[in-house]
């Protein structure tokens, strides 16, 4: 096993649990550090992920971060959920019946527009970024993750379903 504590990124971490006075006081000096971590991560112009200052951090748990071409950028996209296991969601009673629903390239109406989904339509999510859902677009060439907006103009779209997600049990 690999002594990630002795890593760089992580010697500020380390003295703050170092830190005398008792739980509190230790409790105090991380919630510092991570908060002080956590504002040059999100107020700092925005990087590939594998230059954010966390990189030295070793494997803490966090969001998942999925990268879409947008423009020849890459443009970071932070799941706020993810579902495992995936949650199947349908078309709610506000959904027009005639209306249909853009699918998109990165969670956002100006992203590329991809296709769109008819009423009916259901979605097997894997996450939720903002108010739209992250789910597997299966295209000609393969699959892809794809986005719809959970909620558009004040009107929620889709809601979930009780029924199981398919190859999975409850």
């Amino acid at each position: 096993m690999v002594d990630k504590s002795r890593r760089p990124g992580l010697e500020t971490l380390r003295r703050a649990l170092l830190t005398k006075g008792g739980a509190k006081s230790q409790a105090r000096a991380v919630g510092t550090v991570l908060f002080k971590e956590a504002l040059t991560i999100f107020s700092s112009p925005k990087r590939d992920a594998g230059d954010q200052p966390t990189e030295g951090m070793g494997d803490l748990p966090g969001a998942e971060v999925v990268k879409t071409p947008t423009d020849d950028n890459l443009r970071e996209m932070i799941l706020d959920e993810i579902y495992n296991p995936p949650k199947r969601f349908v078309c709610s009673d506000a959904f027009p019946k005639d209306a249909t629903v853009a699918v998109r390239a990165a969670p956002t109406q100006q992203s590329e527009f991809l296709t769109c989904l008819p009423f009916g339509a259901e979605i097997i999510a894997s996450g939720r970024c903002g108010e739209f859902l992250r789910f597997q677009l299966q295209e000609d060439h393969g699959c892809r993750h794809a986005y719809v907006p959970l909620v558009f103009q004040g009107l929620q779209l889709f809601a979930t379903s009780s029924a199981c997600v398919p190859g999975r049990s409850r």
